[in-house]
């Protein structure tokens, strides 16, 4: 894996960081608390392009979508094909081995020294379909039950909030 970081003229903490292994590059634009934006290019012309973004809710991860520009016109080349999947495969892997890659910006992991600090509480809700004679029964039989057993509402909702 080879690293270059190249400072941007006239903007103080902004950089171009390239991470290259053979056909592969991954250019990452960085501001003074670090990366904002992402480019994949493979050497091939006709060879795959990438969307690259933090993966929403999991610091120090990748979404990457590859797709290739133009694979029918390689159809008869598969096996250009299978190695373009190949360098692309082995590139991401060799990123995440090196550990030198961070995602999270540095301004994500900073707590302001002022900022005060809250506890929030979420409510999920489920339902369970539960046999019994009374309403008392069933939500002492409710009450036994494990996760496992109740359809749960996809979405989350705050309900509380603390000053800790």
């Amino acid at each position: 894996m080879i690293y270059e970081e190249t400072p941007v003229d006239g903007f103080p903490g902004w950089s171009v960081r390239e991470y290259r292994e053979g056909h592969c590059v991954l250019i990452v634009n960085c501001d003074e608390n670090g990366p904002m934006s992402y480019c994949f290019r493979h050497d091939n012309p006709l060879g795959p392009r990438a969307i690259v973004d933090p993966t929403p809710g999991q610091p120090g991860s990748l979404y990457v979508c590859v797709t290739f520009a133009d694979v029918a016109a390689e159809v008869d080349k598969l096996d250009r094909v299978h190695r373009m999947v190949d360098d692309v495969q082995r590139f991401f892997k060799s990123l995440e081995e090196s550990g030198a890659f961070k995602i999270e910006r540095k301004s994500e992991n900073k707590k302001e020294v002022n900022a005060m600090q809250y506890e929030v509480t979420f409510s999920r809700f489920g339902t369970a379909i539960i046999e019994a004679d009374s309403r008392e029964e069933a939500m002492n039989l409710a009450n036994s039950l494990n996760s496992g057993e109740v359809a749960w509402d996809d979405d989350i909702t705050p309900t509380d909030v603390q000053k800790m």
